[in-house]
């Protein structure tokens, strides 16, 4: 697989995944080595990679057992982001992760420290089971910024994770109350996976702007075994001024043999009238072939303003189901995609 993102040539600007040979133990994929390059110039060395991946299927998943990312890896700084001593173990089926640690901007002078440490999970029934997870982005001592999601208590119900209650705090510091919360997030399990009857998220919930960000009125249901979602809306910045609101409306999705199947979605961000900003996911017409969902077109339209044409698409998806999973056999998105520079990142010939 090889993506190229702004490949023009005076910089060599070259994004690629290469070398990334699998195999197949069991049923799905086994990724043995993946490489990314991400402005790979000579000058400053930024070499983005993902190295030593190596997995194993027990069960029919892959289980990967040590994953490291550099990004911007010169010497000066020591700026090194690394998911390291990820040992996930399967259980029943699917993957469980013991424990997954990442690093970035790792410098030793302000112990910023991303990290997702102590991620205990159990497979019940088939797939992972979630007790804590906990993140702390820049855990700097002076402000007691810690995003976290803490108090997550799941249980399996026929088969998925059911998730009773999730918490999270970003940026939780004592003078602004600033709390991003999903509280009362209930669901049951009609079928076999998670079915959401209410979610509210309240991002930086301070009283003075009635900022609230919230998916409420999430009602799916299952029919044959994974959930179908009937509408869900988000409203993020929902003063009155601008009415910027960014929702996702008439989701409407079926299942046909096991996993849901999206007719179409669509989501309006910072849709005020002057610019007509309005990033939609049109189209997305998929059918269900063996049991996962077989995505034939998907359109997204990001800032589409008529002067620059910058258009995102990712189109003409089509792909098949051979004994289970999906398989592309081709993508292509056009990421600001103006004539002038050239500037194209494309997946395409993806074959698994």
């Amino acid at each position: 697989m090889r993506s190229n993102s702004r490949g023009d040539a005076e910089l060599g600007q070259q994004a690629e995944i290469r070398r990334v040979s699998c195999y197949v133990l069991g049923g799905l994929c086994v990724f043995s080595s993946m490489r990314s390059n991400s402005r790979g110039d000579a000058e400053l060395g930024q070499q983005a990679e993902m190295r030593r991946v190596s997995c194993y299927v027990l069960g029919g998943l892959c289980v990967f057992s040590s994953m490291r990312s550099n990004s911007r890896g010169d010497a000066k700084s020591g700026q090194k982001a690394e998911m390291r001593g990820g040992l996930c173990y399967v259980l029943g089926g699917l993957c469980v992760f013991s424990s997954s640690r990442s690093n970035s901007r790792g410098d030793g002078e302000s112990g910023q420290q991303a990290e997702m440490r102590g991620v205990l999970c159990y497979v019940l029934g088939g797939l992972c089971v979630f007790s804590s997870m906990l993140s702390s982005s820049r855990g700097d001592a002076e402000s007691g910024q810690q995003a976290e999601m803490r108090r997550v208590s799941c249980c399996v119900l026929g088969g998925l994770c059911v998730f009773s209650s999730m918490l999270s705090n970003s940026r939780g510091d004592a003078e602004s109350g600033q709390q991003a919360g999903m509280p009362r997030v209930s669901c049951c399990v009609l079928g076999g996976l998670c079915v959401f009857s209410s979610m509210l998220s309240n991002s930086r919930g301070d009283a003075k702007s009635g900022q609230k960000a919230e998916m409420r009125g999430g009602l799916c249901y299952v029919l044959g075994g994974l959930c179908v979602f009937s509408s869900s809306r988000s409203n993020s910045r929902g003063d009155a001024k601008s009415g910027q609101q960014a929702e996702m409306r008439g989701v409407l999705c079926y299942v046909l043999g096991g996993l849901c199947v999206f007719s179409s979605m669509r989501s309006n961000s910072r849709g005020d009238g002057e610019s007509g900003q309005q990033a939609e996911m049109r189209r997305v017409s998929c059918c269900v072939l063996g049991g996962l969902c077989v995505f034939s077109s998907m359109l997204s339209n990001s800032r589409g303003d008529g002067e620059s044409g910058q258009q995102a698409g990712m189109r003409g998806v089509s792909c098949y189901v051979l004994g289970g999973l999906c398989v592309f056999s081709s993508m292509l998105s056009n990421s600001r995609g103006d004539a002038e520079s050239g500037q194209q990142a494309e997946m395409l010939g993806v074959w698994c």
